[in-house]
């Protein structure tokens, strides 16, 4: 129920963005101005090329990535992100953990700890498959 709750919470201040969660990871895989690869993105996001794709050139499109192609290499795709897009994320990831401070209320801290603990050790096993 916590984790429903969770979700259901993330979601909703994602939709308030207009993000969908495939985005906000994106989003969350810049560490820093610099360019990545979408090798890079595509393992940190969790996602596949063809997903990551789509969602970067609809972020492209709202400004907060810039997506270029590498001139020597014309295959090869990079994207870094915007001031526009810091700014989302920083507000994103605000209300993401005032949703989740509400579900530790609701649910008791013991159990809403084991919870992020769980979904930390779910992404850090999705890491290492890929």
């Amino acid at each position: 129920m916590a984790d429903r709750l969770m979700r259901t919470e993330t979601a909703q201040c994602l939709a308030r963005e207009s993000l969908n969660e495939e985005q906000y990871r994106i989003l969350l895989s810049f560490d820093g101005p610099r360019q990545h690869t979408f090798k890079e993105l595509r393992d940190k996001a969790l996602t596949n090329v063809a997903t990551l794709a789509m969602n970067v050139d609809r972020l492209d499109e709202r400004k907060l990535v810039n997506k270029m192609r590498d001139p020597s290499h014309k295959r090869r795709t990079y994207a870094s992100i915007t001031d526009e897009g810091r700014a989302l994320v920083d507000r994103v990831q605000h209300d993401v953990e005032r949703a989740h401070t509400e579900v530790e209320r609701a649910f008791g801290t013991s159990n809403a700890s084991m919870l992020k603990n769980l979904l930390v050790e779910f992404v850090r096993v999705g890491e290492v498959a890929h």
